[in-house]
């Protein structure tokens, strides 16, 4: 089985930045942490002076799943931390995580493909607690 390849797509009726605030207290609530938080729009806006829509990637893990994942397999690396995308749009955001263990599940050892779809498993109930909790509008799985 390779698993659904489709990223996980919520609304969240919130502007961008109250939104990037729940999803961190969600993430840190559920243990999980952002080692790097990339501004892409912002790298858009200072490298080619072009207003963009916001728009960021937090890179979420959890040093136990990490240190769990590279013990088991090294090759888990390439594929943690998890990518959480989050877009603003005008009066909402759009939250996307990807499926990494399911779009490479051939070319990944069973250790990692485990390890992987544990922490992409805490950090999608982490992200659905939030929108099950505040946002009810969901709009994909």
């Amino acid at each position: 089985m390779t698993g659904d390849q489709q990223p996980t797509t919520l609304l969240v009726r919130q502007p961008f930045t109250d939104t990037i605030k729940v999803i961190r207290r969600a993430l840190m609530a559920a243990g999980l942490e952002i080692p790097a938080d990339l501004d892409l729009a912002g790298r858009v806006k200072q490298a080619l002076r072009f207003d963009f829509p916001p728009c960021r990637v937090l890179c979420v893990d959890c040093p136990i799943a990490l240190l769990e994942a590279l013990a088991l397999d090294r090759s888990a690396a390439v594929l943690l931390p998890l990518h959480l995308v989050v877009e603003g749009r005008d009066g909402f955001t759009l939250v996307h995580l990807l499926n990494p263990a399911a779009a490479l599940h051939g070319g990944l050892p069973v250790t990692a493909r485990a390890a992987v779809s544990k922490l992409q498993g805490r950090v999608r109930d982490a992200i659905k607690t939030v929108s099950a909790r505040q946002f009810p509008a969901e709009i994909g799985t």
